[in-house]
């Protein structure tokens, strides 16, 4: 009887561990990535625009169910344009609901940063491919001056992906405390 209750306790302990390693990966952070892009200067009819350069902040991972921040900074230090400029930044991104929306529009900070930031919450499976564009808007002429393409690997552990991870953790972690709990009461 007592040798049962050893492997009984040893196989609760080893799901419960279990059960945790794959609940503590599915709060993990997945890698991000840090791109910064030096675009060529922009000549309107009536102006020219030298942007410093634009900073990305992005994931490399997709997590299905999961939630990331995609974040754009445009640098317009030393642009000095007397008119006002209208950036319109575009996500486009398939399987993944954006918030606030896939397009932005504000205007231009002079001499100064232009943020853009979505939250992105993954849909789809598998792999995912997307643009992101930046057009500017200079009295009734535009110009695109970004057009970066996105990858995003999907996130699995063990070829299971996130939410059959996460779905497996609490179904251990509970059988396991289940488990103990039977063990403790028939001593």
């Amino acid at each position: 009887m007592a040798k049962w209750r050893t492997i009984g306790r040893a196989t609760c302990g080893l799901l419960l561990v279990v059960s945790l390693i794959c609940l503590g990966w599915t709060i993990l952070p997945g890698a991000r990535k840090q791109v910064k892009l030096v675009p060529a200067p922009l000549h309107f009819n009536n102006d020219t625009l030298a942007l410093a350069e634009f900073q990305l902040d992005l994931p490399l991972t997709a997590s299905q169910g999961g939630d990331d921040l995609l974040r754009l900074r445009m640098d317009a230090t030393g642009v000095g344009t007397q008119h006002p400029v209208l950036v319109t930044a575009r996500l486009e991104l398939l399987s993944a609901d954006l918030e606030p929306g896939a397009e932005i529009q504000i205007p231009m900070v002079a001499n100064g940063f232009t943020r853009f930031e979505w939250n992105i919450h993954w849909t789809g499976e598998g792999d995912l491919n997307g643009t992101l564009w930046l057009t500017l808007q200079l009295g009734d002429e535009s110009q695109t001056v970004l057009a970066y393409p996105l990858s995003f690997t999907e996130r699995t552990l063990a070829g299971l992906s996130f939410p059959k991870i996460r779905l497996v953790g609490w179904i251990g972690l509970l059988a396991a405390l289940a488990g103990l709990v039977i063990i403790r009461k028939r001593n």
